[in-house]
């Protein structure tokens, strides 16, 4: 539905690369909601279809002499409208949001949960089947086979060791009441990403929600995870595309492709020079 958005999009990538050369990006990554939410007009797979061929022609617009940028450069991580709502459990959810509000009591609890993956984990996350169906077939670099749909990847770009990690915000999910009451598991998700990635010289986090949006317990532990743990913290879903530098990394937050408004619309194109420590 946001076809003149998408495009237009690639018609000003195409004329900025071939003004700036240089400007063509070593890495893309999209922070969340890659469809618009489960409809039976618009099934969510049938939306992931469209999803496809867009980053397919992004890759071909950010390549360099008729090639495309190689599909192993593009990152994702699921947003709230990639939740298939007609999956969520509607007592176990009350029960999450429950939890939320106390939330010191209940985060080994999650934690422990994210980890073991029992019957109550793996219900909750069938609300993503049709984003890790997506991620199998499109973003096999990326495809988390415990389907926690989570992942931490090294590579080497210009002989920099990158890190770049993917976190699950969105397993949760389910709707207004969001706000203030997500579970992220954010002490499993920072060390499996910790030990992963403990060797690269740039490491770069990705996730759809901000930090407030979780409950108390998981806000603190989530910003002292980032402040030690990364470079760059890049997130999605307030629609607003600001750089903003903090004392220990840099925050970048997504603008939209599909906004409701020009003020939410947005993309960010960073260069790092790790030359000039900038």
């Amino acid at each position: 539905r946001d076809s003149t958005a998408r495009n237009a999009l690639l018609r000003y990538l195409t004329v900025l690369f071939a003004t700036s050369g240089s400007r063509r990006p070593d890495l893309i990554f999209c922070t969340g909601d890659i469809a618009f939410g489960h409809s039976l007009s618009k099934p969510i797979r049938d939306q992931y279809s469209i999803a496809q061929q867009f980053f397919d022609d992004l890759l071909h617009v950010c390549g360099t002499e008729g090639a495309p940028l190689a599909r192993e450069r593009l990152f994702i991580v699921p947003g709230n409208h990639d939740v298939n709502r007609d999956a969520i459990n509607a007592d176990a959810q009350s029960t999450l949001r429950n939890w939320a509000g106390s939330s010191a009591t209940y985060v080994e609890k999650i934690n422990q949960r994210f980890y073991e993956k029992p019957i109550e984990f793996l219900e909750t996350m069938r609300r993503l089947d049709e984003y890790g169906d997506f991620i199998r077939s499109h973003l096999p670099h990326q495809d988390d086979p415990e389907q926690r749909h989570v992942y931490a990847k090294n590579l080497e770009i210009n002989g920099i060791s990158v890190g770049v990690s993917g976190f699950n915000s969105a397993w949760t999910c389910s709707g207004l009441e969001d706000d203030r009451n997500l579970w992220f598991a954010a002490e499993w998700q920072f060390n499996a990403a910790r030990e992963k990635l403990k060797d690269s010289q740039v490491r770069i986090g990705l996730i759809h929600h901000p930090i407030d949006w979780f409950n108390q317990t998981e806000r603190e532990q989530a910003t002292r995870f980032i402040a030690s743990d990364f470079d760059f913290w890049l997130h999605g879903h307030s629609h607003s595309a600001w750089v903003t530098p903090v004392q220990s990394h840099i925050v970048l937050a997504a603008g939209a492709v599909g906004a409701a408004s020009s003020d939410e619309f947005g993309v960010n194109l960073c260069t790092i020079s790790l030359t000039d420590s900038t």
